[in-house]
């Protein structure tokens, strides 16, 4: 019996976000992350590695200034209702005071049992730090 699905399984998550709650914050505040995800492998979950799927915020102040949130201030994803091969997940990030006021794009990654991973965002996915 194969609890895993098919072997031959090629195709990765699909996900969906639910919320970004609140998408404006100050710095010191904290926003909830939100979102579906579903593979008929399930999405991977071992003790010694957490979720292989993340939910995090990124921007460009310009070409050779990268920002991101460092993964300390971001709570481990916990599954919150489903199961691993459809479920809604959340983590919450903690903005830190010493963040830079900007729009930052969210990025979702996910990757199944088989090592099938997709990832992506969009311009609506977004936080603003003020």
């Amino acid at each position: 019996m194969n609890l895993r699905g098919p072997s031959s399984d090629v195709t990765a998550p699909s996900f969906s976000l639910i919320s970004v709650n609140p998408n404006i914050v100050n710095r010191g505040g904290s926003t909830t992350i939100r979102w579906s995800a579903s593979d008929p492998t399930g999405i991977k979950n071992t003790v010694a590695s957490g979720w292989y799927m993340t939910a995090r915020f990124h921007g460009s102040l310009y070409d050779d200034k990268d920002l991101w949130f460092q993964e300390s201030a971001y709570t481990d994803t916990v599954l919150v209702s489903g199961d691993l091969r459809n479920g809604i997940f959340e983590t919450v990030l903690e903005v830190p005071f010493s963040s830079t006021p900007f729009s930052y794009t969210l990025t979702i990654t996910a990757t199944d049992w088989r090592g099938n991973t997709s990832w992506g965002s969009n311009p609506y996915w977004f936080l603003r730090v003020e």
